[in-house]
C-alpha cells in the first residue's frame, strides 16, 4: 500500500468515526427532545385550562421529527460512503480468504454481505430484518404521529 493510500484509508476511517459518532449524538438529542415535547403535551392535556397550549407542541414535535429524519438520512448516507471506501481498502489487503466468505478481519466487507443477505432473505414487515435506518425511521414516524394526533385532539376538544 502506497503512502497516499495509507493517508486516504486513515482519512476514510476518521471520517467514518466522526460521522458515526455525530449521528449517535444527534439521535440521542432527538430522543430526549421528542420525549420532553411529548411529555409536555400529555401534561398539558391533563388540565382543561391548558389543553389548547399542547397543540403547538404537537406540531413542533412533528416538525422536529421531519427535520431530524432528514438530518439522519444525510448522516447515514455519509456513513455509507465512508464504509464503501473502507471496503475498497479492505479489498486491497493481501490477506488470504479461506472459503467463500471474506476473511474474518475484513469487517466492513463481511458486514455488508451479511446485511445484504439478511435483508434479501427476510420475510414480511413484522419478521423482517431491520437496519438502524429502518428502526430510526419508525421512531421518527411514531413521534411525528404522536405530535400530530395530540395537536389535532387539542384543536377538536
Amino acid at each position: 500500500m502506497t503512502e497516499d493510500e495509507k493517508i486516504l484509508r486513515t482519512q476514510a476511517w476518521d471520517y467514518f468515526a466522526v460521522t458515526a459518532g455525530q449521528r449517535l449524538t444527534v439521535i440521542n438529542f432527538y430522543i430526549a427532545s421528542a420525549t420532553l415535547l411529548a411529555g409536555g403535551q400529555l401534561a398539558l392535556l391533563q388540565s382543561a385550562q391548558y389543553s389548547k397550549a399542547a397543540s403547538p407542541l404537537g406540531f413542533l414535535l412533528a416538525a422536529l421529527s421531519f427535520i431530524f429524519w432528514k438530518w439522519d438520512k444525510r448522516s447515514s448516507d455519509l456513513i455509507k460512503l465512508a464504509e464503501e471506501t473502507l471496503r475498497y481498502f479492505e479489498g486491497q489487503l493481501t490477506i488470504d480468504d479461506d472459503g467463500p466468505d471474506s476473511h474474518l478481519a475484513r469487517f466492513f466487507t463481511r458486514e455488508h454481505a451479511f446485511t445484504t443477505e439478511k435483508k434479501a432473505s427476510s420475510k414480511g414487515y413484522v419478521h423482517g430484518y431491520y437496519t438502524y435506518r429502518v428502526c430510526l425511521n419508525l421512531l421518527y414516524l411514531l413521534f411525528a404521529a404522536i405530535g400530530v394526533s395530540v395537536a389535532l385532539l387539542c384543536i377538536v376538544l
